[in-house]
């Protein structure tokens, strides 16, 4: 999911609530907190109501399913592109 707020204060006290999610991978970029869990789509209702509470209400919000790329990394620990990068020529494959 991705949070705007009006402020980079306001955006840094999202983070923090977002922390709190299981699981959460946080990432702050000026007033956007673009937050990766596991169930994330659950927890943005509660997330956004929690952060209203704390007077640091959230100006927009995206809610995303993982992708393709997001599983894999999931599974392997491995992004997609870094598996294409490390892998080779299957062998019989011509290059």
């Amino acid at each position: 999911m991705s949070l705007e707020f009006r402020t980079t204060a306001d955006a840094m006290a999202g983070a923090a609530f977002a922390d709190r999610i299981p699981g959460a991978h946080v990432t702050v970029t000026d007033t956007s907190v673009s937050v990766r869990a596991p169930f994330g789509r659950d927890a943005a209702p509660g997330l956004v109501a929690e952060l209203a509470a704390a007077g640091t209400p959230v100006t927009r919000l995206e809610v995303v399913g993982p992708t393709l790329d997001d599983v894999f990394l999931n599974l392997t620990g491995r992004s997609l592109r870094e598996s294409d990068e490390t892998t080779g020529p299957i062998e019989g494959e011509a290059a």
